[in-house]
């Protein structure tokens, strides 16, 4: 203990109630003597109101990671003289009873620094003897030095870990605390000590500072299409049995199942869509289909620009949650950071190569385009369903083949319940019944929830039997260039595929990365060169190029492709790729 608190001489403690000796003119380490700690003068002006403190953003990140239970928090803020004094102020507005513990373990400490091992062990047997006589109850067994000085270093250890649990959390939203902040700002050196998040993007430290937590927390990122997860805890992972790594990049949705309240649910989107803060319940879903009870807090994050970047959520079981958890939970929630630092996006390649913004969309490249939306037909179904003219398309389309049109309409009709009031909802499900005898359902016995198992089916045999035969007829022409689909990698990411000496000309800066956001997640062998290039050499290869031959992207990039040959490589087909690509 007196090596993790980093004292080197006795440092004074503040006397329990009737433990005063005799002074004495010898000094502090003195056997038998009791002194003071000294209370050294603050270097700033005490803040007397928390409210009207401000905590800087990563400072605020720094306040939440040290809720961690099992870090060296306390002894940390103890270290130096004015967080000791800081603490002992705080206790001693709070809890006379625990500012005693804390002066037994000052006092613990004072022995354990003490360099002589004769003068340490007479004072740890005074020092026991002295507390013994306290308590009531107490052994008369009697101990030697090495003994009693064990006893005490392990009670102090125990007091300090009960501090710490009891007392830590409400001293970080003291006024005391603001104050040490300020004093560490003036002396950073003096709180050296506390634990510190590595440096990074702000969600990385995030999710660190959230690891030890043991209510679960995510952290969605709302700038990104489909606000989907960009950080989770472990304990997340213990609620809800995803595993963290499978639903970072995910929507939260996955949480939702049969019987999730959908008004809970859609008062949950307009408050992330505005950036507003909530408590809610709901009923969700682990991996084994389990239902629970969720008590749903989510918490919104701007910049200190003011952008709009996460919505935290903090998760808990309902009925997991006793009178000691609750506590903990609203103690939580209001360690949540409301502001980050701004943080300006990483120069691109492109930003690099002073070449103009990339356009994901060109009209000379449709065909390219048109790739993407055979990858995955349920998905560009999906996406069409928010484009008029797309929909418009489609329809002729579905009526020259002869069928199918008034599956378009009933899923519509379908799509525009979804926006209707709960009970006018109700209330046109019998009447969307009546008019579209396709879908199966008895007036009388319609409901939302049976109309909406049917628009997913009918999504899902539109774009089997429809989008394959659309996306290859002219009527589709147009109506790639208006939707937007996610491809494999993002436009900022695609620099990164390519081989890193390779200038991208600008004339051919839109088809190549057009190109290979949509090849690069294709279940076909792709590799790209530039003619222009002396010695052809390859710039950009897909994953599944990779996987067929076994190269690594560096051993491959930058190499012509003669490396794939080998003695018994049919020379006649060498020729012909070479007048092929002569020609």
């Amino acid at each position: 203990s007196a090596k993790r608190l980093g004292k080197e001489k006795a440092t004074p403690a503040l006397e329990p109630p009737n433990l005063s000796k005799r002074p004495s003119s010898s000094g502090a380490n003195e056997p038998g003597l009791l002194v003071r700690w000294k209370c050294s003068k603050l270097s700033v002006e005490p803040v007397h109101d928390e409210k009207a403190f401000t905590w800087r953003p990563i400072e605020a990140l720094h306040r939440l990671y040290w809720l961690d239970p099992e870090a060296d928090v306390l002894i940390a803020i103890l270290r130096p003289e004015s967080g000791n004094a800081l603490f002992a102020r705080f206790l001693d507005e709070k809890d006379k009873r625990a500012k005693v513990d804390l002066t037994y373990w000052e006092q613990v400490q004072a022995c354990l620094a003490i360099k002589d091992p004769a003068e340490r062990g007479q004072e740890a047997l005074q020092l026991h003897e002295a507390h013994r006589a306290l308590a009531a109850g107490a052994s008369n067994n009697r101990v030697d030095s090495a003994e009693a000085l064990q006893l005490l270093e392990q009670k102090a250890e125990r007091l300090l870990a009960k501090l710490q649990r009891t007392f830590l959390g409400r001293f970080l939203e003291s006024a005391q605390a603001c104050t040490m902040i300020l004093e560490a700002r003036v002396k950073p050196l003096d709180y050296a000590a506390l634990p510190a998040l590595d440096k990074g993007p702000w969600v990385s430290m995030f999710a660190q500072a959230i690891n030890a937590i043991p209510f679960a927390i995510i952290a969605v990122d709302v700038c990104k299409p489909g606000a989907t997860i960009a950080a989770a805890n472990p304990a997340f992972e213990q609620l809800t049995g995803y595993e963290v790594e499978w639903a970072v990049g995910k929507n939260c949705r996955f949480l939702q199942g049969e019987n999730t309240e959908q008004k809970a649910v859609r008062t949950m989107i307009e408050h992330i869509r505005k950036a507003e803060a909530l408590q809610i319940e709901l009923r969700n879903y682990k991996q084994d289909g389990t239902a629970f009870k969720n008590q749903l807090s989510l918490h919104p994050v701007h910049d200190d620009k003011g952008t709009y970047k996460y919505m935290i959520g903090v998760l808990a079981d309902t009925n997991e949650l006793g009178a000691d958890k609750e506590h903990e939970l609203r103690t939580l929630r209001r360690f949540i950071p409301k502001v980050m630092d701004y943080e300006a996006p990483a120069p691109s390649a492109a930003d690099k190569l002073h070449l103009p913004p990339y356009t994901p969309f060109c009209a000379e490249h449709e065909r390219v385009e048109k790739l993407l939306w055979l990858q995955h037909t349920q998905r560009s179904m999906r996406a069409m369903l928010h484009c008029a003219e797309g929909l418009k398309a489609f329809r002729e389309h579905l009526q020259e083949a002869g069928d199918d049109a008034e599956k378009l309409d009933l899923l519509l009709a379908v799509i525009d319940m979804t926006c209707m009031a709960r009970q006018e909802e109700e209330a046109t499900a019998s009447k969307v019944a009546a008019k579209y005898p396709l879908c199966g359902i008895e007036p009388d016995k319609a409901t939302p929830a049976l109309l909406h198992q049917t628009a997913g089916d009918i999504i899902d045999e539109l774009a089997d039997k429809h989008i394959a035969s659309f996306i290859c007829s002219a009527m589709s022409d147009g109506v790639v260039g208006q939707v937007k689909l996610d491809s494999h990698c993002s436009s900022h990411e695609i620099p990164k595929r390519l081989w890193a000496k390779y200038a991208v000309p600008t004339d051919g800066r839109n088809w190549l990365f057009s190109l290979v956001s949509v090849v690069d997640g294709l279940p076909i062998s792709v590799s790209v060169s530039d003619m222009r290039v002396p010695g052809l050499p390859l710039i950009y290869i897909n994953g599944k190029f990779r996987r067929l031959c076994g190269y690594a992207k560096e051993e491959v990039l930058g190499r012509n492709c003669r490396f794939l040959q080998g003695p018994a490589t049919e020379v006649a087909a060498v020729a012909q790729l070479i007048s092929a690509l002569r020609s």
